[in-house]
């Protein structure tokens, strides 16, 4: 946002527009909406249009796949809790992967004998 009201003159609202688009990171083509607006603004005020340019496609790439800080957060903490589970109780962890079936990219099939795996080498730690 700061990056749009300084350097392209964005109002603030128009900036939060951009920042909305951006957290719509699974809508297709929002961001690009406000992409000759920025580039404009950007090369109005003296930027050049290959650096405006690449300041659009970081924020388009950020809108590809980003998300806010406080989901950052989450995420991690997810993602240490479901490892330290997965280290220590691999049993426990591939029979809540098998409860949230379908996950869409995981065959149980899979998971089984992943599991198979992870509870070998498990052994002998507790």
């Amino acid at each position: 946002m700061k990056i749009a009201i300084q350097a392209a003159k964005f109002k603030p609202y128009e900036a939060d527009e951009l920042r909305r688009s951006m957290a719509t990171f699974k809508a297709k083509g929002v961001v690009a909406k406000l992409r000759d607006k920025l580039i404009d603004g950007m090369t109005a005020n003296g930027y050049t249009q290959a650096f405006a340019e690449r300041i659009f496609k970081q924020l388009e790439g950020f809108g590809s796949y980003g998300f806010p800080e406080s989901h950052a957060a989450s995420f991690a903490l997810l993602v240490y809790i479901s490892s330290w589970i997965k280290c220590h109780y691999p049993d426990v962890f591939a029979c809540s992967l098998l409860n949230s079936m379908p996950m869409g990219f995981y065959q149980p099939a899979q998971i089984i004998t992943d599991a198979q795996a992870w509870c070998g080498s498990a052994r002998g730690r507790h």
